[in-house]
């Protein structure tokens, strides 16, 4: 169990693309990046394309990494917005390597189109998604959620598929994968069931973030996500104003941002409000750690009095 739990980041670092490993493979995100070396293990050697400090928005691979992951025999994508670079295009259309979709069999969720309301009670819908290149929305029901690794439910399925994909590839390892991905079932259904606990004192609760990434964790836990971004931009005056009347209303203490998108918007909702801003990663590799410390750390920021 230690082993699954305690995997630290992966990345696309020469030294990793070139170890002797039975299967080579790349990927989006360093979460998947994680989840793919616990099941494949020293059989498997992971490329990851996206840097934990970038946007999964904006980001564009150099020569060097596209170069890496032609060297692959399989890409697990994400369904992420820099995905539709002409960089992956390039990959798609290779021949040489198979593009595998860790959404398959996972029910996607609509980005919400959330609603401001100003002080003369005049709605304000907004899609999430455009300003940070996150692809076409669909009017007032937003567009699919890609951080669908931020739920412990969606990364089992994941890892089923990876299993499923590293045992066509590489039949003799077919025994590891599957003794692998047996231990990773279990590391994650416990931390199913180890959040479901920590956070069953504030079901029901509503945090605020600024990115929209936390739907799926939300839904699971029984949370209710509040973002500040819309359509990938900070708030207006005006939106601002009935953000803060409703983090009051809502009584809430801290305002959570992610490294990779920074915004004015948070810290203003925040400074108005009398609560802190607080760093929440959801592109941190190790996802067991991460979401323990995530849970905790809603669990103690507690809504003010």
């Amino acid at each position: 169990m230690a082993g699954v739990v305690g995997l630290g980041a992966v990345g696309c670092a020469p030294e990793a693309e070139e170890r002797e490993v039975s299967v080579r493979v790349a990927t989006s995100l360093p979460p998947h990046g994680w989840l793919i070396e616990c099941v494949g293990g020293d059989r498997v050697g992971v490329v990851v394309t996206l840097p934990g400090a970038a946007s999964h928005a904006t980001y564009t691979p150099t020569d060097r990494q596209v170069s890496g992951v032609l060297r692959c025999g399989v890409y697990f994508r994400a369904g992420v917005p820099f995905e539709r670079g002409g960089w992956f295009s390039a990959i798609e259309g290779s021949g040489s390597v198979a593009v595998v979709d860790l959404r398959e069999g996972i029910a996607l969720r609509r980005m919400e189109a959330h609603r401001h309301h100003d002080e003369e009670g005049h709605d304000h819908a907004h899609d999430h998604g455009h300003g940070h290149g996150h692809g076409h929305g669909d009017g007032a029901e937003g567009y699919e959620d890609p951080h669908t690794w931020l739920s412990p439910a969606n990364l089992i399925a994941q890892a089923g598929v990876v299993r499923k994909v590293l045992t066509r590839v590489d039949p003799a390892g077919a025994e590891v994968y599957a003794a692998n991905h047996g231990a990773l079932v279990t590391a994650l259904g416990a931390l199913d069931r180890e959040l479901m606990l920590t956070l069953t004192p504030v079901r029901g609760r509503a945090f605020f973030v600024f990115h929209p990434s936390w739907g799926y964790f939300a839904e699971r836990y029984g949370l209710r996500q509040v973002a500040i971004e819309t359509e990938g931009k900070d708030p207006t005056d005006r939106e601002l104003t009935a953000l803060q009347n409703r983090a009051r209303a809502e009584g809430i203490g801290v305002v959570f941002v992610q490294p990779q998108i920074a915004g004015r918007g948070a810290a203003a909702v925040a400074g108005a409000i009398g609560a802190r801003v607080a760093v929440i990663d959801p592109m941190r590799a190790d996802v067991v750690a991460n979401l323990r410390e995530v849970a905790a750390a809603l669990l103690s920021s507690g809504q003010q009095e």
